[in-house]
C-alpha cells in the first residue's frame, strides 16, 4: 500500500456511497486522534509538556472532525467494512512505521507541524483518488473532503513556518549532533562512535524482548569497536562537537529508560536508525575534505543495511505494532 512516504492508491476499491467515504474519513480521524494522544502522553514522559499540549490540540481538531463525520457515516454494514479495512486506506504517516518518525523528532513545535503537514498532504491525496474513482454524488463528497484537507494543509504550513522562525527545529533532548559541527574526520569518528554505541545498546535491549535483532546488533557492536580504535588514533573532537556529544550522551540515558518501559521498542528503534542515516548522509553531502566524505559514505551504507534489518523485524508477523492501554506506542 505505501511506498517511500506516499500513499499508493492503485489497489483501493472504488467507493460506492457517500456513507462509505464518510466511514473511511471517520476511521482515519479517530486513528489520527489516537496517534496524537499517544504521542502527547509519551512526550510528557520525556519532560516536554509544551509540545505535548500542542499535540493534544491537534488531536482535538481531529476529534472535532470525527464528531462531524459521525452524522454522515451511518452505523450500517459499510461503516463496519470500512473500519475493518482501515489499514488499506491509512496514510503512511498513520502506519506503524510512519508514526515512528514522530518519535523524538516531535519534541519541537516545528517537528510536530512538519508531521501534521505530511499527514494532511497524504490524506488529501487519498480523498482526491476516491473522488476520481467515484461517480456523481460520491465524487462531490470526496472532493469536498479533499478541499478541506487542502485548506488545512495551507494553515498548518503557516504554523510550521512560524515555528521555524521562532523556535528550535531540533529537539533539545534526544537530538543527534548537527552535521554542520563536523569539521574533521576526528569529529565524525567521535560522533559516529557515540551514535553506534547508543544504537548497539538499544539493539541489545530490544533483542532481549523481541527476536530478530542479533545480526544488526552484532554488526553495530563491531562497528562501534572499530570506531573506538579509529577515534583514538584520530584524536578527540573539537570543542563544539565535544559539547554536542556530551548532551547526546545525557539524552541517551532518557532513551534507555524509555526502552525499558516499552514492551515492543522496535518502532522507536527504527526511527533512531533512520536518524543515524540522516546524520551520516548530511555529513556526506557537505564534506569538509575527502577523508570525511569517504568515512561518511561508508557509515551511510552500513546505516542503510541496518535500517533494512530492523524494518524486516518490525514487519515480521509477530509484530503487532499495537498501542497498549496506557498509551505507550509499541
Amino acid at each position: 500500500m505505501h511506498d517511500s512516504g506516499d500513499t499508493s492508491l492503485a489497489n483501493l476499491p472504488e467507493p460506492r456511497s457517500v456513507e462509505e467515504v464518510a466511514a473511511i474519513a471517520l476511521a482515519m480521524e479517530r486513528e489520527a486522534e489516537r496517534r496524537y494522544s499517544a504521542f502527547a502522553r509519551e512526550l510528557r514522559a520525556f519532560g516536554s509538556p509544551v509540545v505535548a499540549a500542542l499535540l493534544e490540540e491537534l488531536g482535538g481538531e481531529h476529534r472535532a472532525r470525527a464528531g462531524r463525520l459521525e452524522a454522515e457515516a451511518t452505523t450500517g454494514e459499510r461503516r463496519e467494512n470500512a473500519s475493518r479495512d482501515l489499514a488499506r486506506f491509512l496514510p503512511e504517516a498513520l502506519s506503524e512505521n510512519g508514526a515512528a518518525a514522530c518519535d523524538l523528532l516531535g519534541l519541537t513545535p516545528y517537528g510536530v507541524f512538519a508531521f501534521a503537514v505530511r499527514l494532511t498532504q497524504q490524506t488529501f491525496r487519498l480523498y482526491s483518488y476516491l473522488a476520481a474513482a467515484a461517480d456523481n454524488r460520491v465524487s462531490d463528497y470526496a472532493e469536498r473532503l479533499a478541499g478541506e484537507e487542502l485548506a488545512r494543509a495551507a494553515s498548518l504550513r503557516v504554523r510550521r513556518r512560524q515555528a521555524y522562525h521562532t523556535g528550535p527545529r531540533q529537539p533539545e533532548s534526544g537530538a543527534y549532533p548537527a552535521a554542520s559541527l563536523v569539521e574533521s574526520r576526528a569529529d565524525l569518528l567521535a560522533a559516529a562512535l557515540a551514535i553506534e554505541g547508543r544504537l548497539a545498546q538499544r539493539l541489545a535491549r530490544a533483542g532481549a524482548k523481541e527476536a530478530g535483532f542479533s545480526s544488526a546488533c552484532q554488526a553495530t557492536r563491531e562497528r562501534a569497536e572499530a570506531l573506538h580504535l579509529a577515534s583514538e588514533r584520530a584524536g578527540g573532537p573539537a570543542g563544539p562537537m565535544a559539547e554536542e556529544l556530551a548532551r547526546f550522551s545525557q539524552s541517551a540515558q532518557a532513551t534507555a529508560l524509555a526502552d525499558q518501559n516499552r514492551d515492543s521498542p522496535t518502532r522507536h528503534l527504527l526511527a533512531d536508525c533512520e536518524r543515524a542515516f540522516t546524520f551520516y548522509d548530511a555529513v556526506a553531502r557537505t564534506p569538509v575534505d575527502e577523508a570525511v566524505l569517504l568515512q561518511a559514505q561508508e557509515l551511510s551504507r552500513t546505516a542503510v543495511e541496518r535500517i533494512r534489518q530492523v524494518r524486516e523485524t518490525a514487519n515480521a508477523p509477530n509484530e503487532t505494532g499495537r498501542v497498549e492501554d496506557n498509551g505507550a506506542i509499541t
